[in-house]
């Protein structure tokens, strides 16, 4: 993947620098002291393709997460090269046939500001040992008729189509800017209205319809503002656990298979509680700057999981790490509220 990195973040209106840099968390807040965390999307990304044989190639096919068939060309010669456009994140597959062989080779896309199925993330022996006991890489693929994990990608991608849905809005936005702004914090609610801040009680008990409404009115009176705050997305969810495993601040398997290493749940190993914590509480949830993004309450985003339903991230403090990972999926009805569920800010410019 080749692109183009924003080294200085543009600034929302009211706010100020406070710390940190684009590659390990760029931290702003308002007037009123709420914090947000820049997360990077490079502009301009372009899958690079190079191929070369010692023989014809008699074809070269792209298919994308969903095994969609995105590029195909055939008799091009003993080598080719090509910049492809992602689409989405995921697992990329090309194809490369001659008269003698054909290969299969993975292309793997975590950076854009889209939604994630994270196919090679699950098909490693760790994750499926710890999901599925008594099964083993070898034997999963064997269960799909695979040899390999390029040839599984397609496949199992295919299965997760169409499964979730959301808002594709702030999209322009984020890749006109080269990112944007995330809760530092779960957010907690003052004097009725939404704040960002470390070392309070997150605001819980609230349905997907109000945190919405919330999400989006706490800038609202601000004028000449250059920006909008909005109930994260699921592809801004996506996204900011691709840049945590790009940054080594945690591995895909503590984001897709266990994270109680860093996330407040039922059996992590820190915080000696089953309790919801505060903000920022807990040193080890700190990732990148910003907290909670594991465990302590699951999240609503805008995600569809269905007509009548909306995902919620991350898992809460009343669960397992393995259970529901930061990455871990959950759906209700938009209406429906508990004490275990809260939400997170996003800013777009």
């Amino acid at each position: 993947m080749e692109g183009t990195k924003v080294e200085t973040p543009p600034m929302p209106t009211g706010f100020s620098y406070v710390d940190g840099t684009v590659d390990d968390g760029y931290i702003i807040q308002d007037e009123s002291g709420n914090q947000f965390v820049w997360v990077p999307v490079e502009k301009g990304q372009k899958l690079q393709i190079n191929v070369t044989s010692g023989e014809d190639i008699e074809s070269i096919t792209l298919t994308d997460p969903y095994g969609d068939t995105i590029l195909t060309e055939s008799n091009v010669g003993t080598s080719y090269s090509k910049e492809q456009t992602p689409t989405i994140n995921g697992p990329y597959v090309l194809n490369v046939k001659t008269a003698s062989e054909e290969k299969n080779f993975s292309l793997g896309v975590h950076s854009l500001y889209a939604f994630d199925t994270m196919v090679d993330w699950m098909l490693t022996d760790e994750y499926i040992k710890s999901k599925m006991p008594g099964q083993t890489l070898e034997s999963m693929l064997s269960q799909y008729g695979c040899e390999t994990v390029e040839e599984a990608y397609p496949i199992i991608g295919a299965e997760a189509k169409g499964l979730y849905e959301d808002k594709e809005e702030y999209k322009e936005s984020v890749n006109n800017n080269g990112g944007f702004y995330i809760g530092r914090y779960e957010a907690s609610e003052e004097n009725g209205n939404v704040a960002v801040k470390g070392d309070v009680t997150p605001w819980k008990s609230i349905s997907q319809i109000e945190a919405l409404d919330k999400a989006e009115q706490m800038y609202s009176s601000l004028s000449g503002k250059n920006f909008e705050s909005s109930l994260l997305t699921g592809a801004a969810w996506d996204r900011t656990l691709g840049w945590l495993e790009e940054t080594e601040e945690v591995t895909s398997f503590e984001i897709l298979g266990d994270s109680t290493t860093w996330g407040n749940y039922s059996d992590d190993d820190f915080s000696n509680t089953t309790n919801l914590a505060n903000t920022g509480e807990f040193s080890q949830t700190e990732k990148n700057h910003i907290y909670d993004l594991a465990g302590n309450l699951g999240e609503w985003t805008t995600e569809a999981f269905s007509t009548d339903g909306r995902d919620l991230r991350g898992g809460s403090y009343d669960d397992s790490g393995s259970g529901f990972p930061a990455s871990g999926r959950d759906n209700d009805s938009p209406g429906f509220s508990n004490p275990r569920i809260g939400f997170r800010l996003a800013l777009y410019l």
